[in-house]
């Protein structure tokens, strides 16, 4: 189930086969003040499954928020206005995977949406919800996402266990840390910097000298064919296709050698 607030004592809510609906908290009533329309059949003619996975408020300075934004569970985001018609007015999907997190930037132009693979995409709701930027880097599953308060930072986790910071304007890793437990909601501060598009993308929560040590260890292995090997009470081993050492500098006693010595020696005595 997805359910998310607005300041102005505003409640969104969806589900599986629960279509969005809106609440006014300051009101005593059991009964929503908006509820959106399943969108019309599909080509063939069939029902199309409600499935609200994800819910977020747009931001909107006019007056009352009333532009909403939904990821379904099918990969599909939606945006509806509240005091327009009950059917959304925009739709856009990608990918086809569940959406499992969804934010707005402030000034309401970008959605950004993760999915169950590791997809995160950033759509432009005001150019017909067309794909805006692509942000790579993900192991797993995108579970969280936030836009900062000046539009210029993004932040994501994900089933990975790493947290991303990016430039959201230009989909560039910025910053990345290990966090060791998988988060599941995550904000954004009021005093987090402004985004350095300068700069080489900053890793912690891996030791230093990890990559160090593991060529120091493939350094040190020996490589076959290359060196020998002594063993203790043994000598030295070998090489290949050369007779053991007990063979070595003895006479061959084979029946073709001696076939061999038996005819030089009858040819010498005539």
């Amino acid at each position: 189930m997805a359910v998310t607030d607005s300041p102005d004592s505003r409640v969104a809510t969806g589900g599986r086969e629960n279509p969005l609906k809106l609440w006014d908290t300051s009101q005593l009533s059991h009964t929503p003040i908006f509820t959106a329309k399943n969108v019309r059949p599909d080509r063939l003619g069939l029902r199309v499954p409600v499935w609200v996975n994800r819910v977020v408020f747009s931001p909107d300075h006019s007056g009352p928020q009333s532009i909403l934004v939904t990821g379904t569970g099918y990969g599909e985001v939606r945006m509806y206005d509240t005091r327009a018609q009950k059917r959304p007015l925009l739709r856009t999907e990608y990918g086809g995977e569940p959406i499992t997190a969804l934010t707005m930037s402030p000034d309401g132009r970008y959605c950004v949406a993760g999915n169950s693979v590791g997809e995160l995409v950033r759509f432009d709701l005001r150019a017909g919800g067309g794909v805006a930027g692509r942000y790579k880097g993900f192991g797993g599953g995108v579970t969280a996402v936030d836009v900062s308060g000046d539009g210029s930072i993004l932040a994501a986790c994900g089933l990975d266990r790493y947290l991303r910071t990016y430039s959201l304007d230009r989909p560039k890793l910025l910053h990345q840390v290990y966090v060791k437990l998988q988060c599941r909601c995550l904000t954004i501060g009021e005093n987090y910097p402004r985004a350095n598009d300068g700069g080489e993308v900053q890793s912690e929560g891996e030791k230093e000298g990890d990559d160090s040590d593991e060529e120091d260890v493939w350094a040190s292995m020996a490589t076959v064919g290359e060196t020998t090997r002594t063993v203790e009470g043994v000598g030295k081993r070998r090489a290949r296709g050369s007779p053991p050492a007990s063979k070595r500098g003895r006479p061959d006693n084979s029946p073709s050698q001696q076939a061999s010595k038996l005819n030089r020696h009858s040819s010498s005595k005539s």
